[in-house]
């Protein structure tokens, strides 16, 4: 039997390498990191403010500025004025956004694939089934994906919050 650290550093490995293949798939098409699910939440949501992309990506409002501005140069989301309020701006998907989301998601999909090619349809329910009970047990209730990544997020602030105080700042 493997021991606990050499499946846990499989899973990290697995990781790492999912994200070198998600990195180099966005990068071949343009995207830069974070930006794939803000494409997503726009795609699904409509017009949205920055505020409101901020926090449902649970992230700062200036790394989704940042996006937007970039993403915005490209081409791929317009910024209209707020009808309720004129000093908010409305993010929505261009047409060539729609059409790079699209892509995109089904390059993601492709690679999904390549990563659980020969698996069978109850294997992918087992291993489902033992993450969740992993992740269960780490966190002592069922979380969904949006409280995990709140919980990323806060994670996060904290840390940044410490490394202020241990600069000084």
């Amino acid at each position: 039997m493997h021991s606990y650290r050499e499946i846990v550093g499989k899973l990290i490995q697995l990781n790492a390498l999912k994200r070198i293949q998600t990195h180099r798939v966005a990068s071949e098409i343009g995207l830069y990191d974070g930006q794939m699910p803000l494409l997503e939440t726009l795609e699904q949501g409509g017009c949205l403010t920055q505020k409101a992309l901020a926090d449902r990506l649970h992230v700062s409002p200036a790394s989704v500025a940042v996006s937007i501005k970039r993403m915005q140069k490209t081409g791929v989301v317009d910024k209209l004025p707020s009808e309720d309020d004129l000093r908010y701006n409305r993010i929505m998907l261009t047409e060539k956004g729609r059409d790079l989301t699209r892509r995109t998601r089904e390059l993601f999909d492709r690679l999904d694939d390549e990563m659980f090619a020969g698996f069978s349809a109850e294997e992918c329910e087992q291993l489902y089934g033992y993450l969740c009970r992993m992740t269960h047990n780490l966190a002592k209730e069922d979380l969904e994906e949006a409280d995990m990544m709140m919980m990323m997020a806060k994670e996060h602030e904290e840390i940044d919050r410490r490394r202020k105080e241990e600069r000084g700042v």
